[in-house]
Protein backbone atom coordinates (compact mmCIF):
# COMPACT_ATOMS: atom_id res chain seq x y z
CA UNK A 1 0.00 0.00 0.00
CA UNK A 2 1.22 3.33 -1.25
CA UNK A 3 0.54 6.24 1.51
CA UNK A 4 -1.67 9.19 0.17
CA UNK A 5 0.32 11.97 2.68
CA UNK A 6 2.70 14.11 1.23
CA UNK A 7 4.53 17.20 2.75
CA UNK A 8 2.34 20.07 3.93
CA UNK A 9 3.10 23.27 2.93
CA UNK A 10 1.58 26.50 4.03
CA UNK A 11 -1.13 28.13 1.85
CA UNK A 12 -0.27 31.74 2.23
CA UNK A 13 -2.03 34.12 -0.36
CA UNK A 14 -0.69 37.26 -1.48
CA UNK A 15 -1.22 40.40 0.41
CA UNK A 16 -1.94 43.44 -1.37
CA UNK A 17 -1.27 47.04 0.32
CA UNK A 18 -4.84 48.23 1.79
CA UNK A 19 -6.12 51.14 0.80
CA UNK A 20 -9.07 53.00 3.43
CA UNK A 21 -11.39 54.35 0.60
CA UNK A 22 -14.17 57.21 2.57
CA UNK A 23 -16.09 60.12 0.93
CA UNK A 24 -18.36 62.48 1.93
CA UNK A 25 -21.98 62.11 1.78
CA UNK A 26 -22.74 64.48 -0.74
CA UNK A 27 -19.21 63.23 -2.60
CA UNK A 28 -17.67 66.61 -2.49
CA UNK A 29 -14.29 65.18 -0.96
CA UNK A 30 -13.51 61.39 -1.47
CA UNK A 31 -10.24 59.88 0.29
CA UNK A 32 -7.68 57.19 -0.36
CA UNK A 33 -5.03 56.68 2.32
CA UNK A 34 -2.57 53.61 1.94
CA UNK A 35 0.69 53.45 3.48
CA UNK A 36 2.78 55.47 1.58
CA UNK A 37 0.36 57.75 0.04
CA UNK A 38 -3.04 59.59 0.61
CA UNK A 39 -5.26 60.71 -2.24
CA UNK A 40 -7.72 63.06 -1.80
CA UNK A 41 -10.42 63.76 -5.10
CA UNK A 42 -12.63 67.47 -4.64
CA UNK A 43 -15.54 67.96 -6.64
CA UNK A 44 -15.53 70.26 -8.92
CA UNK A 45 -18.92 71.37 -8.66
CA UNK A 46 -18.92 71.98 -5.04
CA UNK A 47 -15.26 73.43 -4.80
CA UNK A 48 -15.65 76.20 -7.82
CA UNK A 49 -17.84 78.13 -9.56
CA UNK A 50 -19.22 77.23 -12.72
CA UNK A 51 -16.10 77.95 -15.59
CA UNK A 52 -14.20 79.86 -12.48
CA UNK A 53 -11.30 78.92 -10.74
CA UNK A 54 -12.51 81.00 -7.29
CA UNK A 55 -12.70 78.67 -4.28
CA UNK A 56 -16.33 78.51 -3.07
CA UNK A 57 -16.48 79.22 0.99
CA UNK A 58 -17.17 75.15 1.09
CA UNK A 59 -13.92 74.46 -0.65
CA UNK A 60 -11.75 76.46 1.97
CA UNK A 61 -13.78 74.69 4.88
CA UNK A 62 -12.65 71.25 2.79
CA UNK A 63 -9.39 72.68 1.89
CA UNK A 64 -8.62 73.53 5.75
CA UNK A 65 -9.20 70.13 7.38
CA UNK A 66 -7.20 68.21 4.43
CA UNK A 67 -4.02 70.93 5.10
CA UNK A 68 -4.31 69.97 8.25
CA UNK A 69 -4.03 66.21 7.98
CA UNK A 70 -1.00 67.11 5.40
CA UNK A 71 0.73 69.54 7.74
CA UNK A 72 0.30 66.48 10.74
CA UNK A 73 2.01 63.99 8.10
CA UNK A 74 4.67 66.51 6.14
CA UNK A 75 4.60 64.46 3.26
CA UNK A 76 7.87 63.74 1.11
CA UNK A 77 5.67 65.72 -1.72
CA UNK A 78 2.30 66.66 -2.51
CA UNK A 79 1.00 66.99 -6.23
CA UNK A 80 -2.11 68.92 -7.12
CA UNK A 81 -3.93 68.02 -10.99
CA UNK A 82 -7.14 69.74 -12.32
CA UNK A 83 -9.06 68.32 -14.64
CA UNK A 84 -12.44 69.73 -16.57
CA UNK A 85 -15.10 68.14 -18.42
CA UNK A 86 -15.72 68.19 -22.18
CA UNK A 87 -17.51 71.16 -22.49
CA UNK A 88 -15.79 74.37 -24.08
CA UNK A 89 -12.33 73.92 -26.33
CA UNK A 90 -9.35 71.96 -25.35
CA UNK A 91 -7.24 75.40 -24.42
CA UNK A 92 -9.85 76.99 -22.32
CA UNK A 93 -10.25 73.73 -20.52
CA UNK A 94 -6.51 73.30 -19.95
CA UNK A 95 -6.20 76.85 -18.46
CA UNK A 96 -9.19 76.55 -16.61
CA UNK A 97 -7.37 72.74 -14.91
CA UNK A 98 -4.46 74.67 -14.27
CA UNK A 99 -6.16 77.67 -12.64
CA UNK A 100 -7.94 75.62 -10.33
CA UNK A 101 -4.96 73.38 -9.36
CA UNK A 102 -3.01 76.70 -9.04
CA UNK A 103 -6.15 78.04 -6.49
CA UNK A 104 -6.13 75.08 -4.51
CA UNK A 105 -1.97 74.89 -3.94
CA UNK A 106 -2.33 78.43 -3.18
CA UNK A 107 -4.88 77.56 -0.08
CA UNK A 108 -3.12 74.73 1.26
CA UNK A 109 0.28 76.57 1.13
CA UNK A 110 -1.56 79.32 2.94
CA UNK A 111 -2.30 77.08 5.58
CA UNK A 112 1.48 75.06 5.68
CA UNK A 113 4.23 77.21 4.55
CA UNK A 114 6.45 74.75 3.38
CA UNK A 115 4.20 72.32 1.93
CA UNK A 116 5.98 70.87 -0.88
CA UNK A 117 3.34 71.60 -3.56
CA UNK A 118 3.45 71.09 -7.02
CA UNK A 119 0.48 71.45 -9.61
CA UNK A 120 -0.71 70.29 -13.13
CA UNK A 121 -3.52 70.67 -15.09
CA UNK A 122 -4.75 68.38 -17.86
CA UNK A 123 -7.88 69.75 -19.01
CA UNK A 124 -10.26 67.28 -20.22
CA UNK A 125 -7.35 64.59 -21.02
CA UNK A 126 -8.28 62.19 -18.76
CA UNK A 127 -11.82 62.04 -17.77
CA UNK A 128 -12.88 58.76 -14.88
CA UNK A 129 -16.48 58.96 -17.09
CA UNK A 130 -17.82 58.81 -20.65
CA UNK A 131 -20.06 61.31 -21.33
CA UNK A 132 -22.46 60.04 -23.43
CA UNK A 133 -26.00 58.49 -23.05
CA UNK A 134 -29.05 60.14 -21.74
CA UNK A 135 -28.93 64.39 -20.95
CA UNK A 136 -29.03 63.39 -17.47
CA UNK A 137 -26.37 60.40 -17.83
CA UNK A 138 -24.21 63.49 -19.59
CA UNK A 139 -24.75 65.60 -16.90
CA UNK A 140 -23.48 63.22 -14.30
CA UNK A 141 -20.65 62.05 -15.92
CA UNK A 142 -19.88 65.87 -16.99
CA UNK A 143 -19.96 66.06 -13.10
CA UNK A 144 -17.52 63.70 -11.80
CA UNK A 145 -15.03 64.89 -14.79
CA UNK A 146 -14.78 68.09 -12.83
CA UNK A 147 -12.18 67.46 -10.64
CA UNK A 148 -9.28 68.25 -8.30
CA UNK A 149 -6.64 65.37 -7.03
CA UNK A 150 -4.73 66.29 -4.26
CA UNK A 151 -1.54 62.99 -3.79
CA UNK A 152 0.52 63.36 -0.63
CA UNK A 153 3.35 60.49 -1.00
CA UNK A 154 5.31 60.07 2.02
Amino acid sequence: MVPLTGPVLPVVAPVAELIARTASVDGAVGRDEAPEQEAYTLSGDVFFEPDSAALTPRAEAELATIAASLGDGRPASVEVVGHTDSVDDDAHNQALSEARAAAVQQSLLAQVPGLPVTTQGRGETQPVALEEGSPAEVDRARALNRRVEITATR
